[in-house]
Parts: C-alpha cells; sequence; structure tokens
C-alpha cells in the first residue's frame, strides 16, 4: 500500500489517528513510541547504560586496590558533577520551543562569560597547582579524575541532546504515515482542523 508522510500539527494528530484506519507494522509502532527515529534513540540508550556501566566500574579501579575509602567515592562526585554538566548543557543546546531558546540563549550568554572571564583566568592557578607538581611532573590521579569527568560530561551531553532532539516532539508538529488514498482528505481535514490566524 502505498503511503505518504503528511506533517501534522500535533493538535490534530489525535483526530487524524482516529479517522486513518491503516494495519501498523512493528516499526510504526516503535515510532509511535519513540518518535521518528527510534533506532537512534535504542541506540543510544544502550551505549549510554553500557559507558556508564563502564565509567561506575573506572571510578573503582583506578581508586586503586589500597586505597582508602574516599578514593572511589571522589571519582564517583567527579564522574556526577561531570555528567550533571553534560545534563545542563544538552538541554541548553536542544531546546523545545522558541521561547526555551531565547531563555536558554541569555542563561548561555551569562555563564559563558563568567566561565571565560573570571573564573578561567582564576582556575589556571589552581589547576596547575592540582594537575602538576612543583616539578612540572603530572599527578596521575588528578588527570584520572579530568578522564572521569570528561567522560561523563560527554555522557550526560550526548543522551541529553540525542533524546530532546529525537525522542520528542519538535515544533509542534510530527511527520505521520498516511495512505495515499486518504491523503487528500487527510489534508483537508489539517485545514479545517487548524486554527486561523
Amino acid at each position: 500500500m502505498a503511503e505518504l508522510l503528511v506533517l501534522v500539527p500535533n493538535t490534530v494528530r489525535a483526530s487524524i489517528a482516529r479517522c486513518v484506519v491503516d494495519k501498523k507494522g512493528w516499526y510504526d509502532w516503535l515510532q509511535d513510541q519513540l518518535g521518528e527515529y527510534p533506532f537512534t534513540i535504542i541506540f543510544s540508550s544502550i551505549s549510554f547504560i553500557a559507558f556508564t556501566a563502564l565509567l561506575w566500574q573506572l571510578t573503582f579501579v583506578l581508586g586503586g586496590t589500597d586505597a582508602s575509602p574516599p578514593t572511589p567515592s571522589l571519582n564517583q562526585l567527579v564522574g556526577l558533577l561531570g555528567g550533571l554538566a553534560g545534563w545542563s548543557l544538552g538541554i541548553a543546546w536542544s531546546p523545545f520551543t522558541p521561547a526555551e531558546e531565547t531563555r536558554f540563549r541569555r542563561i548561555t550568554r551569562v555563564v559563558s562569560a563568567f566561565l571565560g572571564g573570571y573564573l578561567l583566568s582564576k582556575a589556571e592557578g589552581f589547576f596547575d597547582g592540582v594537575l602538576f607538581t612543583s616539578t612540572d611532573d603530572v599527578v596521575p590521579a588528578a588527570w584520572e579524575r579530568v578522564g572521569i569527568f570528561l567522560a561523563a560530561f560527554m555522557l550526560g551531553l550526548l543522551v541529553t541532546f540525542v533524546h530532546r532532539l529525537y525522542a520528542f516532539q519538535r515544533a509542534g508538529t510530527k511527520l505521520v504515515r498516511v495512505p495515499a488514498q486518504l491523503a487528500g482528505q487527510v489534508e483537508a481535514f489539517i485545514q479545517q482542523s487548524t486554527p486561523q490566524k
């Protein structure tokens, strides 16, 4: 059966679903549940779980076997902070509405001005003291925590960005599969149901 993809406002989508009786396949069901790109969501979720488990294991391994108990906890705290920072940036990079985009743009400007100016100038001395010894040798434990932070940051950023971009509907519209013989009726129904400005 030939089908067309029609861009449908979400306010009208439920009505069309009641009007169009079509036998759906498993991929259509996945699209209804997860959005237009279900395998992107599925594979990014599986990857997130796998990489999070690996990162969690690394927090213990990098803590050492004879290390004091706070070392793995400190590694986990660094990973948690990195994940939260990535999650925040992922939300800011994938707004749902134009109003949210404007709000995030203003917040991003303020935060980047603070990070780029004051904090970065003060942090350089701190990082030199933490990441390097007085003889310019590296501190392995500190660099391991930097790696944990960056890995958790990227995980949080990517999974948030991908899910907000692909799993949730954007701009109040969705592509809907419509049998070709009903396309004209659906388009007329959309025009009748969409409020005129």
